[in-house]
């Protein structure tokens, strides 16, 4: 139970603490103003994703407990739900990390592989 519990909350886990690090970068005087406008859109980025990430988590929370009433039909909304969540994950974990400081410097040579 705890492991699907951590499975659920490690998208929170990763990006709070990187609007964290992005916030401190946009601070420090070494940023440039272009630099800063480009960790304010990755800022956004970060919140429509956690934002996304909890609907998709209530929905699929909601979906569970009306399974019960409803039935299995509701069981393919689950799985799309799941897919869903497993996809923004993926491309959080192996794009985003991958492509961020490259992005802020607007240096591609900065890009890590990501394919």
């Amino acid at each position: 139970m705890k492991k699907i519990l951590n499975w659920f909350l490690e998208p929170y886990k990763l990006l709070l603490p990187e609007m964290k690090h992005l916030n401190s970068l946009r601070r420090s005087n070494e940023t440039t103003k272009q630099e800063q406008l480009r960790i304010l859109k990755l800022m956004a980025y970060n919140i429509m994703a956690l934002l996304v990430y909890s609907i998709f988590l209530i929905a699929f929370i909601g979906y569970f407990f009306t399974v019960f009433v409803v039935g299995w039909p509701i069981l393919i909304m689950e799985a799309c739900i799941l897919l869903l969540v497993i996809s923004l994950r993926q491309s959080t974990k192996h794009i985003y990390f991958k492509i961020r400081d490259g992005y802020i410097k607007n240096d591609p040579t900065q890009v890590k592989n990501w394919y």
